[in-house]
């Protein structure tokens, strides 16, 4: 039932299986942080999970809020030994924990594995070279929007009203998004007094 294993042969599949573990955890707990081993790579399979980096004195640089569906810290699991982010669930999430040299052995002899894990570390370095290249060009109420815009794909409704909900709290997106809580508050405002939005907690249509 999860598409990222969808007709893979079936004895990698029971290989899988065997070599993961469904996690069920609370808010605020911590998958992995910086120095540790890589040992597994997380599906999410519901709830939100913020992934960071720490600057110097500790800072947070908010990295990726993982929705559901996605596989993550993949560039870590297939680049280095130890993990270079912390990742924490920010609600109660629901995962599967799978272990990275059962997924890295099965992907070297699966074309269809390989082929969509390349696709989605693809579509990951394509979004994070131009994240750089939009914060730097786009006002701040174009980034807002476009990170609303990603949030409704691929269920955005270009003929009309398409709901998206916020998994993570405004002072983290406002982090992800490289601008003051208090900025996003006000941009929010503005394109809901504009027409352009309607909030309802954290729902906006």
């Amino acid at each position: 039932s999860i598409p990222l294993f969808a007709g893979l042969e079936s004895a990698h599949l029971e290989r899988m299986a065997q070599d993961c573990r469904q996690l069920d955890a609370p808010p605020h707990h911590t998958l992995f942080t910086v120095g540790q081993p890589v040992r597994d790579v997380y599906l999410l399979i519901s709830g939100s999970v913020k992934r960071v980096a720490l600057r110097s004195g500790d800072v947070e640089k908010v990295l990726e809020l993982v929705g559901p569906g996605n596989l993550f810290p993949l560039s870590e699991v297939f680049a280095v030994p130890t993990y270079a982010s912390c990742a924490e669930t920010l609600a109660a999430s629901n995962l599967l924990a799978i272990k990275a040299d059962t997924l890295k052995s099965i992907a070297r002899r699966d074309l269809k594995l390989s082929s969509r894990l390349l696709d989605m570390i693809a579509l990951r370095q394509y979004a994070s070279e131009f994240d750089v290249l939009r914060h730097r060009s786009l006002s701040v109420t174009q980034r807002v929007l476009d990170y609303l815009i990603s949030l409704a794909e691929p269920e955005r409704n270009p003929a009309g009203e398409t709901t998206v909900r916020l998994a993570a709290s405004k002072r983290l997106i406002a982090a992800r998004l490289d601008m003051a809580p208090e900025t996003l508050s006000r941009t929010l405002r503005q394109l809901s007094d504009d027409g352009l939005i309607v909030v309802d907690k954290r729902a906006i249509h």
